[in-house]
């Protein structure tokens, strides 16, 4: 099978999936929960759906501090946006119920939170540190994705996974990391198989290697001197996402750095060869 001729060019947001021309009033009427939005791409991801219409945008992370400033940064852009704050730590099962008690309807769920665990050859890992990769970003996303299910009541919803391209390689060191988000991906695979009937959209994506966030910072030397990305672009992509025409990557990864006017020009191809999911070279065996 010949790849797609696919090339991680972008870096920025440009005006394909720009709030102010290719996707302005995307959002309008729409009600946003964001995840890990007190800083980096989930503050912009935030920013960018308010620039966009939203209505209401619910704020969700460990850091009650950090999520004020991420609402004042919103509503000095957007000051008609309604915004919540409500500290959550993904992995407590009483604070995900308490989230989305105070949260109410939510068009729109953007899985952002998430953690690298730990660094280093399998056995010589902290199994503690290791499985709060799982913790976060399977476990946690888990419980927040099925709380939003619940709420939609059959009826239509996005889910946004902020996965990598991590998912789908393998880099000596950095299992936890790599294997989670490959977990993340089928994940996403899942709720668009089980909720794909009732008008449930659901993607997975690469929101590029932006320096400066938790994520990047934790991450190894080599690697974090490759990101160059801003974090508008994941936050623009995001955007796009929600978009009816964005509808066929349901179920599907896709990275933020492609061009998503590009990608759009190999809809046929995806759609009936069924790619961008996760999967076995070398046999075709589906149940």
């Amino acid at each position: 099978m010949d790849p797609l001729p696919l090339k991680p060019t972008r870096h920025d947001v440009y005006d394909f999936i720009s709030p102010t021309a290719g996707t302005k009033n995307a959002a309008v009427g729409k009600a946003v929960l964001v995840t890990g939005a007190g800083s980096g791409i989930g503050e912009h991801t935030a920013i960018h759906f308010a620039r966009a219409g939203a209505t209401s945008i619910v704020l969700a992370g460990r850091d009650a501090k950090d999520l004020e400033e991420s609402k004042v940064s919103i509503q000095a852009e957007s000051p008609k946006c309604h915004v919540l704050c409500v500290p959550t730590d993904i992995t407590e099962p009483k604070a995900v119920a308490n989230l989305f008690q105070k949260a109410g309807k939510i068009d729109i769920l953007i899985n952002n939170a998430g953690s690298t665990g730990t660094f280093g050859p399998l056995a010589a890992t902290d199994f503690q540190k290791w499985w709060m990769a799982f913790d976060i970003n399977i476990r946690g996303t888990y419980m927040v994705t099925c709380e939003f299910l619940r709420l939609l009541e059959g009826g239509p919803g996005v889910v946004l996974n902020v996965s990598s391209r991590s998912s789908y390689v393998t880099a000596p060191g950095m299992s936890a990391y790599q294997i989670s988000k490959s977990a993340l991906n089928r994940l996403t695979e899942f709720v668009d198989k089980d909720y794909a009937s009732q008008g449930v959209v659901a993607i997975t994506f690469h929101p590029g290697g932006v320096p400066g966030t938790k994520v990047a910072d934790a991450a190894p030397e080599w690697l974090r001197k490759t990101f160059k990305d801003t974090p508008a672009l994941p936050a623009a992509t995001a955007l796009y996402l929600t978009l009816p025409r964005a509808k066929y990557l349901s179920g599907r990864f896709i990275n933020a750095q492609w061009d998503m006017e590009e990608l759009e020009t190999h809809r046929e191809r995806i759609i009936s060869e069924d790619l961008l999911k996760m999967r076995v070279l070398g046999i075709d065996d589906h149940l």
